[in-house]
């Protein structure tokens, strides 16, 4: 919290909701700048999203004003797939493939990382489909062993049958953690 008028300020009450949320104040600058420390205790909640306001009370030479600050709390799985756990190719992606047969495949990449701090690490045994005759196909690269990889997902020509509007398949990524056993991304082309 920082200071933007001319008059001081003073934090006159500080608190959560109590839910999840430990909060400490610590005052930087007297009358200027206050900080805000944040931790999530979770404790036996499952939820994957939470959120929670803090509610500050500040106090200018007598005048008092409310201040909520909403914190998001987004809770992840000891390994993580990013951008997100899905890829998407549109339509005028795969349209250099009908224009092009036989062009450069048209390809996105998602990164697989631990988050589980130095002591985890993780390997992925097995990269698959659940569909039975797939329309992408995956790479797999380390980048740091036991720690991150990465899986391009590509297409390299269109299916056979040229009346689908849409692609879809389910990658199955199988890994050796005891928690996260296997990550499921969808894959999916536009084709008209």
């Amino acid at each position: 919290l920082k200071r933007s008028a001319k008059l001081p300020l003073k934090v006159k009450e500080f608190q959560t909701e109590q839910k999840v949320l430990i909060a400490v104040l610590k005052e930087v600058q007297a009358g200027e700048l206050y900080e805000i420390a944040v931790q999530a205790n979770l404790g036996e909640n499952q939820s994957k999203y939470l959120s929670e306001q803090i509610h500050v009370k500040l106090d200018t030479e007598g005048k008092e004003f409310d201040i909520p600050i909403l914190v998001s709390v987004s809770v992840k799985d000891r390994i993580d797939v990013q951008p997100r756990t899905s890829v998407y190719f549109s339509r005028n992606e795969t349209k250099q493939l009908k224009d092009s047969p036989g062009s450069a495949p048209i390809a996105k990449t998602l990164d697989i990382k631990s988050l589980a701090g130095p002591e985890h690490s993780f390997k992925i045994t097995e990269v698959t489909f659940e569909n039975q005759s797939p329309n992408f196909e995956t790479k797999l690269e380390t980048v740091t062993e036991g720690k991150a990889y990465r899986l391009t997902i590509s297409m390299s020509k269109l299916p056979a049958d040229s009346k689908s509007r849409t692609v879809r398949d389910t990658i199955v990524v199988k890994t050796d953690d005891p928690t996260v056993k296997e990550l499921k991304v969808t894959a999916l082309a536009a084709l008209q």
